[in-house]
């Protein structure tokens, strides 16, 4: 389980993300910026109705809510996780109870938790991909532009036939190699 622990307004808040990648949030510290009663929202109807949903379809025991095993609502008495634990779903409908402005803030730092690497990666691969791209049309550009420096133009001749000459090379080792496997086991055979 990582932890990391996040500020919304000068106030700390902790998300835990589990080995399942799920996110658990700090219950009693997102009650205690809005000077409220984590166990208020957990006592509606309404509440007690999307846990027990929650826990029919996900084939949980809703017995196991509201104890240190518990998957939606964890509750942890003494230790370093100390406080009332809820998943990310749970802890998305609390902040829409404590405060629109949180809710949003609580949503966007999930999804930040959840797939930020990812849409870094993406970005970074469509860059790259936007690079390659340039460098292609500023090739033909420049390849047959008249007015191109000679010497760009012999640059981009000299890449082409490394490109082949390389290309050629790994070919004729792979046949090197080939030949020689053929003449060991040939070797082989007539040492039997």
């Amino acid at each position: 389980m990582a932890t990391k622990v996040l500020n919304f307004e000068n106030n700390r808040i902790a998300f835990d993300i589990n080995a399942d990648e799920n996110v658990m949030v700090n219950a009693t510290e997102m009650a205690k910026i809005f000077e409220k009663d984590v166990f208020g929202f957990l006592r509606l109807d309404s509440t007690k109705a999307y846990i027990q949903a929650y826990c029919q379809t996900a084939d949980l025991r809703s017995e196991n809510e509201f104890s240190p095993e518990g998957k939606l609502v964890k509750v942890v008495n003494g230790g370093r996780n100390n406080g009332t634990w809820m998943e990310r779903s749970v802890a998305l409908k609390f902040a829409a109870w404590l405060s629109p402005k949180f809710e949003v803030w609580v949503y966007k730092t999930i999804d930040e938790i959840l797939f930020g690497e990812y849409i870094q990666v993406k970005a970074k691969l469509k860059e790259a991909a936007n690079r390659k791209l340039r460098i292609e049309k500023l090739k033909n550009e420049l390849s047959t532009d008249p007015n191109a420096d000679k010497r760009i133009q012999e640059l981009f001749q000299l890449e082409e036939t490394e490109k082949k000459e390389t290309k050629s090379r790994f070919s004729q080792l792979g046949k090197r190699i080939k030949e020689y496997k053929q003449m060991i086991i040939k070797f082989e055979e007539e040492k039997k």
